[in-house]
């Protein structure tokens, strides 16, 4: 039989020399789809009672089509998607789909909307690395929110677009999570491996950045001159003994992370930075400094805890704390430089040769 024109319902009946109408049907007895039968097409059939079964297929791009339509229609009733990328969960609407699972690399992760005024989080999430907002949405009104216990455990950096691979500049994505966390008073976690920075990491009041026991490492970028890290408003306050001075910060902590100030000496080629510091710090609570400083140009680490005999004393009640595990070596300058108040306790002091290797250790206690 040759096809007249194409079906646009079904089911569709054809009648032979004047007979009467038949179903027709296809080779596995059910209706023709919409579109199954074209304009042109030639089909081979056998008249079975009331019935013109097809011997030959109907016409599978049709067929493939209407899959294809099927399958979206089953994901758009399921709640949860499953973005490729930021801007396809930005696009997804939230009024029908209320979850998704981001696949992008690095930056895995349920999101959940939320409605209510995120504008805050939003605006501080620059990297986008837990609050992300909708295209159609106002940040007023709600927000892809990430899941997990990152509120407590604290959030990866690599959610920020750290790339941890030794070669891409992270700085800005620790920054960015660094300062994130600070606001919201979690840790932000720097995961296992190498993660180069072109510019200086600042912690801000209420940082604590957490590594995973020394295998998670920090080194300076050729051509990175500063300090690997400072803690915010360093350059106005070092020297200054008011502890309680504009931008003091109350506390910050690094813990269990190694710092490469990528630098040796010239009878040593293989590291190619040859200025920067290391860490600064001037904060009011170190709570932890755990960390490993090696091959700064300059001083290894300076911190600055201001004390009480300067012009502004301590306030009633007010105690200094600090949880301190350095061990720095291989630097161009002191390894270590402390100005603290007189209540001070040093504990297992090591002073380490340019080749690495311990060849003093002082015990000391002051105070």
């Amino acid at each position: 039989m040759n096809v007249f024109e194409a079906n646009t319902a079904s089911p569709v009946t054809v009648s032979f020399n004047g007979g009467s109408a038949l179903t027709i049907k296809t080779n596995g007895g059910n209706d023709v789809a919409v579109g199954g039968l074209t304009a042109g097409m030639i089909v081979m059939g056998i008249v079975s009672g009331t019935t013109f079964r097809l011997v030959s297929d109907q016409a599978s791009a049709v067929l493939v089509a209407q899959a294809e339509a099927a399958a979206a229609a089953a994901l758009a009733s399921v709640p949860n998607q499953f973005p490729a990328t930021r801007t396809a969960l930005k696009a997804i609407n939230s009024s029908t789909h209320t979850a998704a699972y981001l696949r992008e690399t690095g930056r895995e992760g349920q999101f959940i909307w939320r409605s209510g005024d995120y504008s805050t989080q939003i605006a501080a999430d620059t990297a986008e690395g837990i609050y992300i907002k909708a295209d159609a949405v106002a940040a007023t009104a709600g927000a892809w929110v990430r899941q997990g216990g990152w509120q407590i455990g604290g959030a990866d950096v690599r959610w920020f677009g750290a790339v941890i691979d030794g070669v891409t500049d992270d700085a800005p994505a620790i920054n960015a999570a660094l300062s994130l966390m600070a606001t919201i008073g979690a840790p932000a976690k720097q995961p296992r491996g190498t993660s180069m920075v072109g510019s200086t990491v600042t912690l801000k009041n209420g940082s604590i950045w957490v590594g995973d026991s020394y295998l998670s490492i920090v080194k300076r970028l050729p051509g990175h001159a500063g300090a690997l890290v400072k803690t915010e408003n360093f350059d106005s306050l070092t020297g200054t003994s008011d502890a309680f001075a504009p931008g003091v910060p109350e506390r910050v902590g690094i813990d269990k992370i190694e710092f490469d100030g990528n630098y040796q000496n010239a009878a040593r080629t293989a590291y190619v930075q040859s200025t920067g510091e290391g860490i600064r710090l001037f904060a009011r609570k170190l709570m932890p400094l755990d960390a490993n400083v090696k091959n700064t140009p300059g001083v290894g680490v300076w911190s600055e805890c201001p004390g009480g005999n300067g012009p502004t004393p301590l306030r009633p009640g007010y105690a200094r704390e600090a949880k301190v595990d350095l061990y720095v070596h291989t630097t161009q300058h002191e390894g270590l430089v402390w100005k603290g108040p007189p209540d001070v306790v040093a504990y297992k002091i090591f002073a380490t040769d340019a080749g690495g290797k311990d060849r003093r250790r002082r015990e000391q206690r002051q105070g």
